[in-house]
């Protein structure tokens, strides 16, 4: 989880320095650390917890249902990106 968060934050801190200028470039960052360590782990923490209770019986979990719950959202969230991010080309011109 840290190492997807850290990576997650460079990646956006990269994107805000190509895309944003000076003026709006700290809020922009404000605004995804809030969402992200506020927001998402809130309700990450929330869900979490629904998932555990949903898929225990008693004292025992289903380890293997619980971990696949998560592996689906990754892939999900990866046919998202993939249909749906395109990143704007410059166009230069040619000398």
């Amino acid at each position: 989880m840290v190492y997807a968060t850290t990576s997650s934050l460079l990646q956006v801190t990269c994107i805000l320095k190509r895309k944003s200028n000076d003026r709006i470039k700290s809020a922009a960052q404000g605004l995804f650390t809030f969402v992200t360590y506020g927001l998402g782990m809130f309700i990450g923490t929330w869900f979490s917890g629904f998932v555990t209770t949903y898929y225990s019986t008693g004292q025992e979990y289903q380890w293997k249902s619980i971990w696949f719950v998560p592996a689906y959202i990754a892939v999900a969230v990866l046919i998202l990106f993939i249909f749906f991010f395109k990143e704007k080309k410059e166009i230069g011109v040619v000398k």
